[in-house]
């Protein structure tokens, strides 16, 4: 039921966040007699520079932080500092397939000035039938000795991968909604400057509210 519940909201959120600024708009349109040209170039300035970051952060998060985390995990694994840990705590998450599942951990062990600490670590179990990472079991961390790499730390006996399959649809994700977003603009200035140009642009328009909106909400910079 939890995943049920995030997707729910998930969908809840860009529901009010994208269709619904566009059914009020524009079932409350206005005449653009009295509409400041300044302003409306101001508003239309607003939202190119919010759709612009947007997009940019999208593809960071989308399409950048994969690779950038595969290199620091190859890194990590290469020259981290291999240390013991013990699981203090384990629980079983999401299933995936068969054979993998998600373990969410608390692990004790020594830092680097020997103090001992626990550190909660998140991994997929590609192998749950071996009950390596059960309470009580011994395991060995890879850790950053500059504390730097995200992540920091990792099982000796993890690996990074890019599916590359997953990769492409990820892609074609955000070009589909690049596009989107152009075709809206050219779509809503097509119909809507009745000779005017851009003096249809409101505070309240999509193409402001909406990104507004996905800010708000954390979509707009959190989505992954």
């Amino acid at each position: 039921m939890k995943g049920f519940w995030s997707y729910f909201w998930v969908v809840y959120m860009l529901f009010f966040a994208i269709p619904f600024p566009m059914l009020i708009y524009y079932n409350t349109r206005e005449g653009l007699s009295d509409t400041n040209p300044y302003l409306a170039i101001t508003w239309l300035a607003l939202s190119v520079i919010l759709w612009i970051i947007l997009v940019q952060r999208w593809f960071r998060n989308w399409i950048l932080l994969p690779f950038k985390m595969k290199r620091n995990m190859d890194y990590l694994l290469r020259e981290g500092e291999r240390r013991e840990a013990r699981v203090i705590e384990s629980k079983d998450g999401k299933q995936f397939k068969h054979d993998m599942i998600t373990k969410g951990m608390t692990v004790s062990l020594r830092n680097f000035v020997g103090t001992p600490i626990t550190e909660k670590l998140e991994l997929v179990d590609t192998k749950p039938g071996e009950m390596r990472f059960e309470k009580g079991r011994v395991i060995y961390l890879m850790i950053d000795k500059t504390l730097k790499l995200r992540p920091y730390l990792t099982v000796d006996t993890a690996q990074a991968d890019i599916k590359a399959g997953r990769m492409l649809l990820t892609v074609l994700l955000w070009l589909l909604i690049v596009g989107a977003i152009a075709g809206y603009y050219y779509f809503s200035y097509h119909l809507e400057n009745d000779g005017y140009g851009w003096r249809f642009m409101k505070f309240y328009h999509p193409l402001v509210l909406c990104p507004v909106i996905l800010f708000a909400t954390h979509f707009g910079l959190g989505l992954c």
